[in-house]
């Protein structure tokens, strides 16, 4: 999981008018905590495991701000995107993958379809589809499971070689640029042209 705190968010916000906060993959609620200190209007929260999610709903109850969901991203996107009117702009937090071992107690619950394991390129092509025209920014963590470079915790010893970032390309370049960070175990910024 990346660490949202390494991006100056109030950057994105003001110089893109970003109003609203997604999230898919809530963990253990950092991304949420910090976006609560942010002038966000809407906070949006998308976890699978319910594990998870139970901690951290408990957490923000009462904050009228923060929605967490309990879910896949793409069918919480699909009840959130279609309600967020296109001139507010929104700041994706997306996690490329599904959560390691680490994040839960249950292992049972990691047995998932790989959709759910990667979802990314489904999440990026159901933004594209209903958000074409907005000036959203999304970040993306955990990029060295679509390439191999010169992140600073490594590559991945056994990655999949016919996973690539192509699509992301396909979807954006006419109205955004994407910019390889790679921090920790690297991430995307692509940010309105």
């Amino acid at each position: 999981m990346g660490i949202l705190h390494f991006f100056n968010l109030n950057d994105f916000i003001s110089k893109y008018n970003l109003k609203v906060f997604i999230e898919t993959g809530t963990g253990r609620g950092n991304g949420v905590a910090y976006a609560r200190d942010l002038t966000f209007e809407k906070i949006y929260s998308f976890e699978l495991l319910v594990e998870l999610y139970k901690v951290v709903k408990e957490k923000y109850i009462g904050d009228e701000r923060i929605n967490l969901m309990l879910g896949s991203s793409i069918s919480s996107m699909k009840k959130v995107l279609p309600k967020i009117d296109k001139d507010k702009g929104i700041l994706f937090w997306l996690d490329a993958h599904f959560p390691g071992k680490d994040e839960v107690e249950n292992p049972k619950e990691l047995d998932v379809c790989t959709s759910l394991k990667l979802p990314l390129e489904e999440e990026l092509r159901y933004i594209k589809e209903i958000r074409k025209g907005c000036k959203d920014v999304i970040l993306i963590d955990d990029i060295k499971i679509y390439m191999d470079g010169q992140f600073e915790l490594g590559n991945l010893p056994d990655r999949d070689n016919s996973l690539n970032l192509n699509f992301i390309n396909e979807l954006f370049e006419d109205s955004h640029k994407s910019t390889i960070l790679f921090n920790h175990d690297g991430y995307m910024i692509i940010e309105p042209k």
